[in-house]
C-alpha cells in the first residue's frame, strides 16, 4: 500500500527536476553509475501513476463547453487533471503530463483517469463528461476491458466524450482510427483536441473521423492581437466544419475573443469566458443533450453518417 503522505509531498517542481536531470547535457550527475533507461521509466511512474489513485493526491475538475449565444446551455464538461502542489489545485500540470509521456508511462495513467470519469458518469446519470487521452495511447491495445465495459452499457457511453490530444505523435494512424471506431461503435464521441498545432492534422481528422474538432486557444488569440492572424483562424475553423465535425474554440478568455469566434462560425467554445475549471458538483444539467440519428437532415447533411455522429437538440 502507498504511503498518502509520501505521495501528496510529491510536486511538480519535484518531478520536473528529476526529469531535467535525466536529459540535462552530460547526463547523470550523481556519484553512482548512470541509472538504466528501465530504472528511470520505472522512477517515474512511482512518482506520477499513484496520484492517480490514491484519495487526496489527484483531482479531476470539470469546465464546460458552451453556447455562446444567450443562455449559454452547456454541451458537456470535460475533466483537467489537477496536483497538489504549494500554490493549491489550480495549476494546470502541463510539465507532468510532459514527463509522463517521456516516462512512458501515458497509457497507464490515461487508463486510469478515463476510469475516473467513468465512474463519475455511473455515479451521475445526468452528466456528459469530455477525457483527454495523448495520441500516444490511441491504439486498441490496452483498452480491451474497457471498451467492453462501454460495449455493455450504451446509455453511459453516449454520454462520455474522448479527447485525443496530439502533444505526442500517433505512433500508427491506421490503428489509432481502429481504436477510436472501436469507441464510436460502443456509441462514445471522439474529439480530436488542439487542432491546428502539434500533430493534430487534417490528416489525422480525416482518418479518425471525431464527432467534434477542437480550435486550439492560440488561434482566436492570435486573431484578436493581429488582425492578419484572423484569416488563418477563420480558415481552421472552416476546415474543422468541413470535415464533418461540431467545431469548438478552446481557450476563449475574453468577450472579444468569443465575438471573434462566433463571427468565424462557432457557436460552441470553452475557456474562463465561459467558466473557470470547478471541483464542485455541475451546478448544470445537460437534459437533451444527444438527439437519435435520423433527426435534422439538413444539419446531418453536414457532418458525418455513421458511429461517432451526434446532434445536440440544442445545435441550431
Amino acid at each position: 500500500m502507498h504511503d498518502i503522505a509520501a505521495v501528496n509531498n510529491i510536486n511538480v517542481e519535484r518531478l520536473i527536476a528529476y526529469h531535467a536531470l535525466k536529459e540535462s547535457v552530460g547526463g547523470y550527475r550523481g556519484k553512482q553509475q548512470r541509472p538504466s533507461e528501465a530504472s528511470w521509466h520505472g522512477r517515474a511512474q512511482q512518482l506520477v501513476l499513484p496520484c492517480a489513485t490514491i484519495p487526496g493526491s489527484m483531482a479531476l475538475v470539470w469546465q464546460p463547453v458552451r453556447d455562446v449565444r444567450p443562455g449559454g446551455t452547456v454541451l458537456y464538461h470535460e475533466a483537467l487533471v489537477r496536483f497538489p502542489q504549494t500554490h493549491g489545485w489550480d495549476t494546470a500540470p502541463g510539465e507532468v503530463f510532459a514527463a509522463i509521456e517521456r516516462s512512458g508511462g501515458t497509457l497507464a495513467f490515461d487508463r486510469r483517469i478515463v476510469r475516473r470519469v467513468i465512474e463519475t458518469l455511473q455515479s451521475d446519470p445526468l452528466a456528459i463528461l469530455g477525457v483527454n487521452i495523448s495520441g500516444a495511447s490511441a491504439d486498441p491495445a490496452g483498452w480491451d476491458d474497457l471498451v467492453d465495459l462501454l460495449r455493455s452499457d450504451h446509455a453511459l457511453a453516449t454520454r462520455l466524450v474522448i479527447e485525443i490530444t496530439e502533444t505526442a505523435p500517433m505512433p500508427d494512424l491506421d490503428r489509432a482510427a481502429l481504436f477510436c471506431s472501436r469507441l464510436q461503435g460502443c456509441g462514445v464521441r471522439v474529439a480530436l483536441d488542439d487542432f491546428g498545432v502539434g500533430h493534430a492534422s487534417v490528416a489525422s481528422a480525416r482518418a479518425l473521423k471525431p464527432a467534434i474538432i477542437k480550435i486550439d486557444g492560440s488561434f482566436v488569440r492570435q486573431a484578436c492581437a493581429a488582425p492578419a492572424a484572423a484569416g488563418l483562424f477563420w480558415h481552421l475553423v472552416g476546415v474543422a466544419k468541413s470535415l464533418g465535425a461540431l467545431t469548438i474554440v478552446e481557450g476563449v478568455e475574453t468577450r472579444e475573443q468569443a465575438i471573434i469566434a462566433q463571427e468565424a462560425g462557432s457557436i460552441w467554445q470553452q475557456g474562463f469566458f465561459h467558466g473557470k475549471p470547478m471541483r464542485s458538483p455541475f451546478a448544470e444539467t445537460h437534459l437533451g443533450f444527444i438527439e437519435g440519428i435520423g433527426t435534422t437532415d439538413h444539419v446531418l447533411q453536414t457532418l458525418k453518417g455513421g458511429a461517432g455522429t451526434f446532434i445536440p437538440t440544442v445545435w441550431k
